[in-house]
């Protein structure tokens, strides 16, 4: 790497890492505000805040990635512009698209950065937070429907009203079935835990159908022989967006075996695979407004003009998101269709600066 990329990279890096601590502190400043609101009920106190706030904040800023690289490109190279650097090197013969291949050196070790916190850092710091608040607040985790969460276990379906924070079931329903699927059974229990990959069910009233006639069967406890696992039932404990790949491709697998629909988790496992080229066609986008018509202009509205972008790619992406699950389209063509059409974009507008 030369002198020069070197230094170019550097400068998008710094301003990649200031940009991500600013939006990142302003949104957890929003998720301070909203949290005040449960400030002091049961056992929420200030100490339980602060915990919730720090072990989601990686989430927070997984989630400003693409729009920190923007910002962050566009802060590094407008510093330079402002400073008249890039037009030495301009002058020196360094083509728009010279640059453009150093920020794609740069956007490396950011590619790098979301990876481990996407897939290592966000998952289980967002369940620890969640897990610290629900049980601060006597809260449990619901299903996603009203009437709890389904799952199908082979000639079983099993109903689960509530999900605890420990990924605990509780008043939990199955109805058994057999190969007629005529009803055989329907057995209630208050509560089900999972030990060593095995179900053990509490206050547990069972209704048995045996020769046109019902008979019940009432237990402090009993085995729960079912492959289900506790994280295949806590699909409502969080949301699609925050599971690493692994867990959502396991997840849509789960689903789809059971003849449910696992399109929210299907999407949410492909925007996590396109996240990397999204971060790569948002820090190219920097480059028209670094030599375009901000060239004159100051840092702040740089700044401003890459948030303004970063929000429309965001609003364009749950647009397109929720189109394709409300109509079916192809999930990995919603997921996307976005990046493709901000780089076309973005390359337009390149091609149109090198003009100039």
């Amino acid at each position: 790497m030369s002198l020069i990329s070197r230094y170019l990279t550097r400068a998008v890096i710094n301003g990649f890492l200031l940009s991500l601590f600013g939006l990142t502190a302003v949104f957890s400043l929003f998720a301070m505000i909203a949290e005040l609101a449960d400030l002091g009920k049961a056992g929420y106190g200030l100490t339980e805040v602060t915990q919730y706030l720090l072990l989601t904040t990686p989430r927070r800023a997984f989630e400003l990635l693409p729009s920190a690289a923007l910002v962050g490109a566009l802060v590094g190279l407008g510093g330079l512009a402002v400073g008249g650097e890039l037009v030495a090197l301009r002058a020196a013969g360094l083509s728009i698209m010279s640059v453009g291949r150093v920020l794609l050196i740069a956007a490396v070790p950011i590619l790098v950065f979301a990876l481990v916190l996407g897939e290592l850092a966000v998952p289980p710091m967002e369940r620890w937070g969640q897990e610290i608040r629900s049980q601060a607040l006597n809260d449990k985790f619901s299903g996603q429907q009203a009437g709890g969460a389904w799952a199908r276990d082979n000639q079983a379906f099993v109903n689960v009203r509530v999900i605890g924070a420990d990924l605990s079931l509780n008043r939990v329903t199955i109805y058994e079935f057999d190969e007629q699927h005529r009803l055989k059974g329907v057995a209630f229990a208050k509560k089900a835990i999972n030990e060593d990959d095995h179900w053990m069910l509490r206050g547990v009233r069972q209704t048995l159908l045996e020769d046109g006639r019902a008979r019940r069967v009432d237990a402090d406890r009993a085995s729960w022989d079912s492959p289900i696992a506790p994280e295949n039932m806590a699909v409502g404990a969080v949301p699609p967006g925050r599971m690493s790949l692994w867990e959502l491709r396991g997840h849509a697998s789960f689903l789809a075996e059971n003849g449910q629909n696992a399109n929210q988790y299907q999407l949410a496992f492909w925007q996590k695979i396109v996240r990397p080229f999204t971060i790569v066609v948002m820090v190219l986008i920097s480059l028209p407004f670094v030599f375009g018509s901000l060239r004159s202009g100051n840092l702040g509205q740089r700044v401003f003009v890459g948030i303004v972008v970063g929000l429309l790619f965001h609003i364009t992406s749950q647009m397109t998101g929720y189109l394709g699950l409300a109509y079916g389209f192809n999930l990995l063509v919603s997921a996307l269709l976005p990046t493709v059409l901000f780089f076309f974009a973005g390359l337009g507008a390149i091609m149109l600066a090198q003009r100039t």
